[in-house]
Parts: C-alpha cells; sequence; structure tokens
C-alpha cells in the first residue's frame, strides 16, 4: 500500500515590516511612535501569493477582545496600512487576517509635549 501525504502551503500572514524596514515576526509585537509620525504597515503573507494579497483584512480593538474596522484616519489597501498622522486615538491592537490566520500588533503612541516639557525645564531652545 502506497501513502501519499501532501503538504499544500497556505498563505497567510507571518508579521509585519513596517515603513523604517523593521520586520515584527514575534507573537507579542508592539511599537511606539510619537504623535504626528508617518506609520506604514505591511502585511507579510507567506508564501507570498499576489491573488490573495487583496483578500487581507485589518480590524482594530482598544483591547485586543472586540475588534472592528480600523478608525477613522487609517487607510488599507490590501496588505498594507497607513497612518498618515499618527494620533493617540490610534492606540489599540491592529490585526491582519487571511485564510482564517490572523497577526496582531499593539501601537502605542506617544506624546510631544513630553519633549516639549523637558526642554523647557532644562534650558533648551531652538536658538544657535
Amino acid at each position: 500500500m502506497i501513502v501519499s501525504i501532501f503538504f499544500v502551503a497556505i498563505s497567510s500572514p507571518q508579521g509585519f515590516v513596517d515603513n523604517k524596514d523593521e520586520i515584527f515576526d514575534s507573537p507579542h509585537v508592539s511599537v511606539t511612535r510619537t504623535e504626528g509620525e508617518i506609520l506604514n504597515f505591511k502585511c507579510l503573507i507567506q508564501p507570498e501569493d499576489k491573488v490573495l494579497i487583496n483578500r487581507v483584512q485589518w480590524q482594530f480593538s482598544t483591547d485586543n477582545k472586540t475588534y472592528e474596522d480600523v478608525p477613522n484616519g487609517v487607510e488599507t489597501q490590501g496588505d498594507e496600512l497607513h497612518i498618515k498622522s499618527i494620533e493617540k486615538r490610534h492606540r489599540g491592537y491592529y490585526k491582519c487576517s487571511l485564510n482564517n490566520v490572523d497577526y496582531r500588533m499593539l501601537v502605542r503612541v506617544k506624546g510631544k509635549l513630553k519633549l516639549i516639557f523637558l526642554s523647557k525645564i532644562i534650558g533648551l531652545n531652538n536658538e544657535y
């Protein structure tokens, strides 16, 4: 008796890459960005399948339990997510899904105010 076993590689998310060319591929991923920065993520799909890229779904959650559509100001196109100017309201978990497999990333946002306040305390100014 001959038994044949075939493994079919189904395209699924394997992590994220951002606009700073950082690759995030661990199960517990988080990034911190400053308000006003641009944030771009690409969902890494392996094996890469150009047809399936347009089926990637993006969702957002503040508690990593209940997911819904991404907030206003967040654009998605296929396997890419774009935020032109990140704000504190963009804090939370972003999930890309394909073929019943998802990958999640926690996005933390720090304010600019802390930097301005600190520069006033230590006496920094923009005069040269």
